[in-house]
């Protein structure tokens, strides 16, 4: 039995030139921006468990600090509009 490492005769069924499009690198600005939300609205919500006279007034706002954060630090690995499932096979 031939080892798939092998090169042999018969063509690839998939295209070896074809290499998913690299992730588009966030800028140095927002990347600060969403560590700092993520951090305050960690940090809202840690208090909002300790001090329950204020827990309703920190624990929306850091969730959405939070959620926010993520929307910021990673939108450019969800958006691949230039991905073209045709690559993959060549034509």
């Amino acid at each position: 039995m031939r080892s798939y490492t092998e090169s042999g005769t018969e063509p690839a069924i998939i295209d070896p030139s074809f290499r998913p499009p690299a992730a588009k690198p966030v800028s140095a600005a927002r990347r600060r921006f969403g560590i700092a939300s993520f951090s305050v609205g960690s940090l809202a919500i840690l208090l909002s468990d300790f001090l329950p006279s204020i827990a309703q007034w920190l624990l929306i706002p850091g969730s959405i600090l939070i959620v926010l954060s993520l929307f910021l630090l990673g939108t450019s690995y969800l958006s691949r509009k230039d991905h073209d499932i045709r690559k993959l096979y060549g034509r």
